[in-house]
């Protein structure tokens, strides 16, 4: 897999502002950092996103306020649920 494919790829998504991957020889595992476009976010799902954790491009968890409750939440998929930070 080559790195900037998968830039070119995942930039033209509406939620993502930047992104970089990067490669390293000694890792089983492309490193990925992404910056969401909050923009998209706050339109489409009325909320603020904090924090977006990926691991072998496979969502894991995000951190997000809800624009209309103003409340925390978090969500996990090794829980599969919501809650409350």
């Amino acid at each position: 897999m080559v790195p900037e494919d998968l830039e070119q790829k995942y930039i033209t998504s509406p939620f993502i502002e930047r992104i970089c991957v990067h490669a390293d020889r000694l890792q089983d595992a492309l490193v990925c950092v992404i910056i969401p476009n909050a923009k998209s976010f706050l339109d489409l799902f009325g909320v603020k996103i904090e924090v977006i954790l990926f691991d072998r491009m496979t969502l894991i968890s995000f951190s997000y306020t809800s624009v209309r409750t103003h409340q925390p939440r978090t969500w996990a998929k090794s829980r599969r649920s919501y809650s409350q930070s």
